[in-house]
């Protein structure tokens, strides 16, 4: 991992600058595809297109900060696995209400029962 962060993030210039991504210098492959939505931002697989990681950072500025030097100091520090398989993650740093599905009749997704499906205004249907 340590020698994919000396080419972690070579941004693509959107007008925004609201998608980046690793390579593997040595493999020539794309490892991870970032995109952001405000203060929101998505890390996804590529070669299976899965949301493996969602960063809810508390300003929109610190998220472009992270989407431009990809310091990974600035990732929130509290983790919450989504789903049952727990394959992704949200990190969050302040947070004050989590909510979990509770019951199969208002969910209709077979096994989502204990799982987060709200952390305050986030909804993670």
């Amino acid at each position: 991992m340590i020698k994919y962060l000396s080419s972690f993030f070579i941004l693509t210039l959107t007008l925004a600058q609201n998608t980046a991504f690793i390579i593997d210098r040595e493999e020539g492959k794309l490892l991870y595809l970032y995109e952001k939505k405000s203060n929101i931002v998505f890390k996804i697989e590529p070669l299976i297109g899965d949301i493996t990681s969602i960063y809810i950072f508390p300003t929109d500025s610190i998220a472009t900060k992270f989407m431009i030097n990809g310091d990974t100091r600035l990732i929130p520090i509290n983790s919450f696995p989504l789903g049952q398989n727990l394959n992704s993650l949200v990190y969050i740093d302040n947070y004050s209400i989590i909510e979990y599905a509770k019951n199969y009749s208002s969910n209709s997704r077979a096994g989502i029962v204990g799982a987060i499906t709200k952390i305050d205004n986030y909804n993670f249907d």
